[in-house]
């Protein structure tokens, strides 16, 4: 709503700021515009029955340019003028646009599949009104580009291909791809051919494209680049990929959701910069400023004083949201939003850690990532209230073995139980496994962790009775 008393005399031009600042001075709207696509009216009123003035529709938006109207009051793309007549800025023609790249199987690498066009001008592209297709025989009009949308000269843009509508976001398509063989055609407001590509079978999380942008060859990308050159890798991005994991998961501590945490390793050999990898499912977390030395751990908790007190040292940094205590999806990004992990841990799979004060702990951090959505790349900690930031205390042999009771009734029927074996290991949770050495076996046998009479006693045996017995434990 505009000031009481505002006016724009004949000629004049006012300007607006599509922001929410409420300290500097001129007129704020209190909302911004998204440069994937929006809508902006001009309204007589701000009542029900309002009557829509003007308004413009438009897709995607080059950084640092301005949509205007030239001296026909048509739509065009500017250089940014603000508060001064437009102008307007000169295009490219579309017709030797490329497509690019495309991914038809996304899993983990990135949740959509996408196709992306390539500008080899030097000049913007208008490319609003074109179409995209995967059927340009039977339907090529599939999906209409956005109006006034543009490609930057030497730029990209990758559409996703989710086959979803979508109001605002110029970047969805209308069609999804196939990962076993597909035609993408690029065709002009007159469906005349652009650029045309065909595809065989793809594989998971690997993307095809030109050789490099623009090229007549093509090849394969294990880490995919949408709205990048092709081969254009960043070495951090790509070791955040390959060497950052999730290694311990308190999900259902005992006292309660304060109490819960997440580790994460650099288990590469190289150091990691962390600065905007963030959890984007599950839990939310941005990383700030942090650099992982190689094998170095951090960890994320629920509530930084609680996790202080319990364990008498401080977490890195405190996540948004709870851990849920039946399980559930997490996954966590690069700062371009590539897919580092992402899986579905669940309380079935070992059940101490459901409650019961141990944490879910990685068996083999080498994994492949997609493993670790498996219940056997984790296994139950060994130690109460898990091990956060550090690995579990190096074990130690068991000290006792003891029997219980330790003594012999004679009264005890050949076949009876003399009594039940137990150790005292560093790891109370351990499974032992016992074992006669000789010195007893003519009297007495073993059934798992109980002494079995197999001689009757007679008033002659009056005891001491020997035994030998050895024990190992399973960590």
């Amino acid at each position: 709503m505009f000031p009481a008393g505002t006016i724009v005399k004949p000629g004049e031009i006012k300007l607006l700021y599509a922001d929410s600042n409420t300290q500097s001075s001129g007129i704020h709207l209190g909302f911004g515009l998204d440069a994937e696509g929006d809508s902006l009216h001009l309204l007589d009123s701000g009542g029900a029955d309002a009557t829509v003035l003007d308004q413009v529709t438009f897709g995607l938006q080059i950084p640092d340019m301005s949509l205007g109207r030239d001296a026909e009051l048509h739509w065009s793309l500017d250089t940014p003028t603000p508060g001064q007549p437009n102008q307007r800025m000169p295009l490219q023609s579309p017709q030797n646009l490329k497509i690019n790249e495309w991914l038809a199987d996304g899993a983990r690498i990135f949740n959509d599949d996408f196709i992306e066009i390539y500008n080899p001008a030097p000049l913007p592209v208008n490319i609003g009104g074109l179409h995209l297709t995967d059927n340009p025989v039977g339907a090529p009009a599939l999906h209409r580009i956005t109006p006034h949308s543009y490609i930057a000269g030497k730029g990209h843009i990758a559409f996703l291909a989710t086959g979803k509508k979508s109001a605002r976001d110029a970047r969805i398509l209308r069609f999804q791809l196939s990962a076993q063989r597909e035609t993408i055609s690029l065709r002009t407001a007159g469906l005349e051919e652009i650029d045309t590509i065909v595809y065989g079978p793809q594989r998971t999380d690997i993307s095809q494209g030109r050789t490099t942008d623009g090229a007549s060859t093509f090849t394969d990308f294990t880490l995919p680049t949408p709205g990048k050159a092709n081969n254009s890798t960043d070495p951090n991005e790509a070791a955040l990929i390959t060497q950052l994991r999730i290694t311990e998961i308190m999900y259902n501590p005992i006292g309660g959701s304060k109490y819960e945490y997440i580790e994460l390793k650099n288990t590469g050999n190289t150091s990691l910069d962390l600065t905007n990898a963030r959890f984007t499912n599950g839990i939310g977390h941005t990383f700030t400023n942090k650099v992982l030395r190689a094998g170095g751990t951090l960890v994320l908790a629920n509530d930084l004083g609680a996790f202080q007190t319990r364990y008498s040292s401080a977490a890195y940094g405190q996540y948004s949201g709870n851990l849920s205590n039946g399980g559930e999806k997490l996954r966590l990004e690069t700062p371009t939003g590539i897919g580092i992990l992402e899986f579905t841990y669940r309380d079935t799979w070992h059940k101490d850690t459901d409650g019961d004060g141990f944490s879910l702990e990685i068996s083999d951090e080498q994994a492949y990532p997609e493993n670790w959505g498996q219940p056997d790349t984790w296994r139950t900690g060994r130690v109460l209230h898990g091990s956060p930031g550090g690995s579990e205390p190096a074990n130690t042999p068991p000290t006792d073995i003891l029997l219980d009771p330790g003594t012999l009734e004679r009264t005890l029927p050949t076949g009876g139980t003399v009594g039940t074996l137990t150790a005292t290991d560093t790891f109370p949770r351990d499974n032992f496994t016992f074992h006669l050495t000789g010195l007893g076996k003519d009297r007495f046998s073993l059934q798992a962790n109980k002494i079995i009479l197999i001689k009757d006693t007679t008033p002659a045996d009056s005891g001491p009775f020997a035994l030998g017995l050895r024990v190992s434990d399973s960590y």
